[in-house]
């Protein structure tokens, strides 16, 4: 099965949860997120530090740590979906319900799971 994981508040939130699920050898995980380049080596610590198995990293190019509501959506919803298709991702674990029901639409066959 071919994961796509969002990081904050969700393998932040329950990250012994996606320790446990992404040892599955069955399962192929990458963590997909809007946070920006610059914050990979903390991303990679963090997963490596709880031992969170992926096969990848994927990271927005904008930072987006300045912009307002609207254009951070905007962008999110443009550009994560991008990496769920490149993927062929089967199964997304996202905490955001309006970035699932969108990605829904552009990926039908997706799995959404809301991580509350």
């Amino acid at each position: 099965m071919r994961i796509g994981i969002d990081f904050d508040s969700t393998i932040t939130k329950y990250p012994r949860f996606f320790a446990e699920l992404t040892q599955n050898p069955e399962h192929k995980c990458w963590v997909i997120t809007a946070r920006p380049e610059k914050e990979r080596e903390f991303v990679e610590g963090f997963i490596k530090n709880y031992g969170i198995r992926v096969k990848g990293i994927m990271m927005i190019t904008q930072d987006l740590a300045l912009a307002d509501d609207r254009a951070y959506i905007q962008t999110v919803f443009r550009e994560k979906p991008k990496f769920f298709k490149e993927l062929k991702i089967e199964v997304a674990y996202d905490d955001d319900l309006r970035f699932l029901n969108k990605l829904k639409k552009v990926m039908p066959k997706v799995i959404p799971i809301l991580v509350l």
